[in-house]
């Protein structure tokens, strides 16, 4: 079995790694202490291409596939861990959620901007009774004429601070019990979305 990465792949994480070195390391003690993230180096980061590296080029992505992700969030978290949880919870979580299970018209309005970094989501399914155990979940989610109405609290949503696009999972038929629970996209603002304070967890 041949370990070696491909030549492209090696290509990527030379390029990566020196992005990192050079622009967000120099940057890990501020995020550490501050307990944030510059909006500026996420700019710098959507345009070096990292929250795009593993994701179909259709959608707005670089096309290197899912061990290019894993390239690229191994160098970006050499600097600081939370470089790679902003990539990692925007495109990793909350866009491979839209790219594998939304309709053509949901992936049009917003994988472009979480795939280039423009927009920051979350992946919102833990709660404080159901984290390990996802399929437990309480958040519902009831018909509302056209629209869904979801009751319910989620905890350490990782980038809930910051994100414009939220992937928030609700059961919409409990007798179902897991085989019940959707994905629903919501943004930032969104009436009766409500975000928490920011739970300290060293940097991530």
């Amino acid at each position: 079995m041949d370990l070696e990465l491909p030549e492209e792949l090696r290509l990527l994480q030379s390029s990566v790694r020196k992005f990192v070195d050079e622009t967000l390391a120099p940057h890990e003690k501020e995020v550490e202490e501050k307990d944030e993230i510059p909006r500026s180096l996420i700019a710098a980061m959507g345009e070096s291409g990292l929250f795009g590296i593993g994701h179909d080029e259709k959608w707005g992505g670089q096309g290197f596939g899912k061990l290019g992700y894993c390239v690229a969030v191994e160098q970006a978290g050499r600097a600081n861990a939370s470089f790679w949880n902003v990539v990692g919870a925007t495109s990793g979580l909350c866009g491979t959620a839209i790219e594998l299970g939304g309709p053509d018209a949901v992936r049009e309005r917003y994988l472009p901007d979480l795939f280039s970094g423009k927009k920051v989501g979350a992946y919102a399914l833990s709660e404080p009774g159901a984290g390990s155990d996802a399929g437990s979940l309480k958040t519902q989610a009831k018909r509302d004429g056209d629209a869904y109405v979801i009751d319910g609290a989620k905890t350490f949503i990782t980038n809930a601070p910051i994100a414009e696009v939220f992937v928030i999972f609700a059961n919409t038929d409990p007798s179902k019990g897991n085989k019940g629970i959707t994905a629903f996209v919501v943004e930032r603002g969104t009436k009766g979305l409500e975000i928490g304070k920011n739970d300290e967890k060293m940097g991530l």
